[in-house]
């Protein structure tokens, strides 16, 4: 039996590679904003790219009715069940704490919150941050981080697999012991991957990221228990 997995549709955008990958592995996918498909499914994708506040807006109201969705409860709910969840892209960043991108208009805080289930906080790129070119010369980076960039594997600091990129804020103040592998962005050092218990979370595109990026989707859905 291969395991029922949810994408969950919650309005961010870029989700068609993320539908064929993960059916390379199971048939059972379906991209859904049903939270009692969520609470059915043996794992849930979290998946997307745009910003923070957006993402978290759609995870708490129905975009037609402008009613509560129950979505950011599913999750919350799904994942301290402890069942595999996987956050890609901004749905790696809205797993953490909370975010100082794109603070909504009025608002009397300078973050917005995230759903917390793995410490830690997403803030920007610093613009003072530079890279050696190959001439040996200093320069900013360019933000957003765009493209292919190496992991850093957190025991052995030993660069590894390419994988592909698209983000100008990162994720700081991770715990050591739920970081997996890092990504060097400048004089930047973040984490790329991240686990808590059944929390997996990947800042680059693993679906977009050639046969090592599909390697990753494989195991994780290999690793996912089936009800």
């Amino acid at each position: 039996m291969k395991p029922k997995v949810i994408i969950v549709n919650y309005g961010m955008g870029n989700i068609h590679s993320i539908l064929k990958a993960i059916r390379l592995y199971t048939p059972h996918v379906k991209y859904s904003n049903s939270t009692q498909e969520i609470q059915d499914a043996d794992a849930v994708v979290l998946p997307g790219d745009g910003a923070f506040s957006s993402a978290m807006h759609q995870l708490e109201v129905e975009k037609d009715t402008g009613k509560p969705s129950g979505l950011k409860k599913a999750l919350v709910d799904f994942a301290k069940e402890g069942r595999p969840l996987l956050g890609i892209c901004i749905g790696f960043q809205i797993l953490f704490e909370d975010s100082n991108e794109t603070i909504p208009e009025g608002s009397k805080t300078t973050f917005t919150k995230g759903l917390g289930l793995i410490p830690g906080k997403v803030r920007r790129f610093s613009t003072l941050s530079q890279e050696t070119t190959t001439l040996g010369n200093k320069r900013k980076i360019r933000i957003p981080h765009i493209g292919w960039n190496r992991l850093i594997d957190k025991e052995s600091q030993k660069e590894g697999a390419y994988m592909y990129f698209i983000h100008s804020y990162r994720v700081q103040d991770v715990p050591k012991q739920f970081v997996e592998s890092y990504c060097r962005y400048g004089e930047d050092l973040f984490a790329s991957i991240v686990r808590k218990n059944h929390i997996t979370a990947m800042q680059f595109h693993p679906e977009k990221s050639s046969s090592q990026g599909l390697k990753l989707i494989q195991n994780w859905i290999s690793s996912i228990p089936i009800s």
